[in-house]
């Protein structure tokens, strides 16, 4: 089973990328969400208020809400941070990230069609990216000093500036379409809908940022 650490970033602690001055943009940094091995794969959880939210031994195979705001607040960090550059990354930057999450989620269990739904939608983020990309702008990776120490993105490409309008249009349908998705993919299981629910405004609250852009 995969897990999923909730990692904090202080503004104190944002750090630009290296080779920001060739990028041509505001220093930035990109949330990476931390991944690693369960501690203890076999424990089986008692219920949120036994778990400190610094604990990474958390499990997915059943519905928590310690487990679900781990999830939301990985989304939202990563949301938040890849909207602070150049617009150019942004649509890049999301699909890895939503990428990140989505790997850390297991194939099976309750989080398991929400690990599918966001995955796809991170697909499409990166496959938008390629399709629209400039060769004007560097491939750039960005890094940030937090809580677990220093995690850093996976390449991030641009978009062409000009194709900017058009690409956040396409991105935000992209985020509808997962909001949608998550949101349907529950109406049959009182347990895991007000989960999923969550989840899915966090993801939509992408879909409003890309559309003020």
């Amino acid at each position: 089973m995969k897990k999923l650490l909730l990692i904090s970033v202080s503004a104190a602690f944002l750090m630009p990328p290296a080779n920001n001055a060739q990028a041509g943009h505001s220093p930035v940094v990109v949330f990476e969400p931390g991944l690693k091995p369960p501690v203890g794969a076999n424990r089986k959880e008692q219920g949120p208020e036994r778990l400190g939210l610094d604990d990474p031994d958390l499990v997915f195979e059943v519905v928590s809400n310690l487990t679900t705001s781990v999830v939301n607040d990985a989304i939202s960090l990563s949301i938040s941070i890849c909207s602070s550059g150049a617009q150019e990354y942004l649509v890049s930057c999301l699909g890895g990230q939503l990428l990140e999450i989505a790997n850390a989620l297991p194939d099976t269990g309750d989080y398991a069609q929400s690990a599918k739904i966001i995955e796809d939608a991170g697909r499409k983020l990166q496959a938008l990216a390629r399709q629209n990309r400039t060769r004007s702008k560097p491939v750039v990776r960005f890094s940030a000093s937090t809580s677990a120490g220093t995690v850093t993105t996976g390449p991030l490409i641009a978009v062409a500036t000009a194709s900017l309008p058009s690409v956040n249009q396409q991105a935000a349908a992209i985020l509808q379409e997962a909001e949608t998705l998550l949101l349907r993919s529950v109406t049959n299981s009182d347990r895991r809908k007000s989960h999923y629910e969550t989840i899915a405004a966090v993801v939509g609250s992408g879909k409003v940022l890309l559309r003020s852009l």
